[in-house]
Protein backbone atom coordinates (compact mmCIF):
# COMPACT_ATOMS: atom_id res chain seq x y z
CA UNK A 1 0.00 0.00 0.00
CA UNK A 2 1.33 3.27 -0.81
CA UNK A 3 0.72 6.70 1.18
CA UNK A 4 -1.49 8.31 -0.77
CA UNK A 5 -3.92 4.90 -0.26
CA UNK A 6 -3.84 5.26 2.84
CA UNK A 7 -4.48 9.15 3.27
CA UNK A 8 -7.26 8.08 1.23
CA UNK A 9 -8.45 5.43 3.10
CA UNK A 10 -7.82 8.14 6.10
CA UNK A 11 -10.39 10.34 4.15
CA UNK A 12 -13.01 8.06 3.75
CA UNK A 13 -13.38 7.08 7.36
CA UNK A 14 -13.45 10.73 8.63
CA UNK A 15 -15.90 11.60 6.35
CA UNK A 16 -18.47 8.19 7.07
CA UNK A 17 -17.56 8.68 11.19
CA UNK A 18 -19.15 12.55 10.69
CA UNK A 19 -22.26 11.29 9.02
CA UNK A 20 -22.78 8.88 11.21
CA UNK A 21 -22.15 11.46 13.98
CA UNK A 22 -24.76 13.79 12.44
CA UNK A 23 -27.19 11.58 11.87
CA UNK A 24 -27.52 10.00 15.66
CA UNK A 25 -27.29 13.98 16.82
CA UNK A 26 -30.14 14.13 14.61
CA UNK A 27 -31.88 11.43 16.13
CA UNK A 28 -31.56 12.24 19.84
CA UNK A 29 -33.39 16.01 18.77
CA UNK A 30 -36.28 14.97 16.64
CA UNK A 31 -39.03 11.56 17.44
CA UNK A 32 -38.79 9.30 14.93
CA UNK A 33 -42.85 8.15 15.33
CA UNK A 34 -46.11 10.46 15.33
CA UNK A 35 -49.17 9.68 17.07
CA UNK A 36 -51.78 10.55 14.51
CA UNK A 37 -55.42 10.38 16.30
CA UNK A 38 -58.35 10.81 13.53
CA UNK A 39 -62.29 11.41 14.29
CA UNK A 40 -64.58 10.86 11.86
CA UNK A 41 -62.21 10.81 9.00
CA UNK A 42 -60.66 13.63 9.93
CA UNK A 43 -57.05 14.43 11.90
CA UNK A 44 -57.77 15.57 15.11
CA UNK A 45 -54.07 15.50 16.69
CA UNK A 46 -50.76 14.60 15.60
CA UNK A 47 -48.02 14.63 18.83
CA UNK A 48 -44.11 13.55 18.00
CA UNK A 49 -43.77 10.06 20.13
CA UNK A 50 -40.52 9.19 22.21
CA UNK A 51 -39.68 7.25 25.12
CA UNK A 52 -40.51 10.23 27.52
CA UNK A 53 -43.43 11.65 25.98
CA UNK A 54 -46.47 11.53 28.35
CA UNK A 55 -49.49 13.29 27.54
CA UNK A 56 -53.61 12.88 28.20
CA UNK A 57 -56.15 14.65 26.20
CA UNK A 58 -59.87 13.34 25.48
CA UNK A 59 -61.24 13.00 21.99
CA UNK A 60 -64.89 14.39 22.32
CA UNK A 61 -67.50 14.76 19.09
CA UNK A 62 -70.77 13.97 18.96
CA UNK A 63 -70.41 10.38 18.73
CA UNK A 64 -68.34 10.10 21.99
CA UNK A 65 -65.95 10.89 24.09
CA UNK A 66 -62.40 8.68 23.78
CA UNK A 67 -59.80 9.59 26.45
CA UNK A 68 -56.37 8.97 25.40
CA UNK A 69 -53.14 8.26 27.59
CA UNK A 70 -49.40 8.63 26.56
CA UNK A 71 -47.36 7.26 29.20
CA UNK A 72 -43.40 6.52 28.22
CA UNK A 73 -44.10 6.69 24.41
CA UNK A 74 -46.89 4.01 25.03
CA UNK A 75 -50.19 4.88 24.15
CA UNK A 76 -53.92 3.59 25.24
CA UNK A 77 -57.17 4.53 25.27
CA UNK A 78 -58.08 3.84 29.00
CA UNK A 79 -61.62 5.06 29.19
CA UNK A 80 -64.42 5.88 26.11
CA UNK A 81 -68.44 5.93 26.75
CA UNK A 82 -68.75 3.04 23.87
CA UNK A 83 -70.81 -0.03 24.00
CA UNK A 84 -68.34 -2.10 23.72
CA UNK A 85 -65.43 -0.99 25.43
CA UNK A 86 -63.09 -2.91 23.06
CA UNK A 87 -60.78 0.11 22.56
CA UNK A 88 -60.14 0.50 26.04
CA UNK A 89 -59.29 -3.35 26.34
CA UNK A 90 -56.91 -2.90 23.25
CA UNK A 91 -53.36 -3.45 24.47
CA UNK A 92 -51.15 -0.51 24.36
CA UNK A 93 -49.20 0.50 21.09
CA UNK A 94 -45.56 1.79 20.60
CA UNK A 95 -44.76 0.71 17.24
CA UNK A 96 -45.26 2.15 13.43
CA UNK A 97 -48.39 0.85 11.69
CA UNK A 98 -50.06 -0.01 15.62
CA UNK A 99 -53.16 1.30 15.97
CA UNK A 100 -56.01 1.20 18.43
CA UNK A 101 -59.43 1.75 16.66
CA UNK A 102 -62.78 2.76 18.43
CA UNK A 103 -65.53 2.12 15.59
CA UNK A 104 -68.65 3.60 17.63
CA UNK A 105 -67.04 6.46 17.67
CA UNK A 106 -64.63 6.50 14.79
CA UNK A 107 -61.78 7.25 16.59
CA UNK A 108 -58.51 5.91 15.53
CA UNK A 109 -54.90 6.31 17.31
CA UNK A 110 -52.36 5.10 14.86
CA UNK A 111 -48.46 5.44 15.29
CA UNK A 112 -46.53 6.58 12.04
CA UNK A 113 -43.05 7.22 10.61
CA UNK A 114 -42.39 10.83 11.81
CA UNK A 115 -41.47 12.22 7.77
Amino acid sequence: MKKRDIWIILGVLIIALIGIVFINLNKDSEAETLLRVTSEGKVYKEIPLTAETNETFNVETDLGLNKIKIEDGVVSIYEADCPDQICVHNTPIDQVSEMIVCLPNQVIAEIIPNN
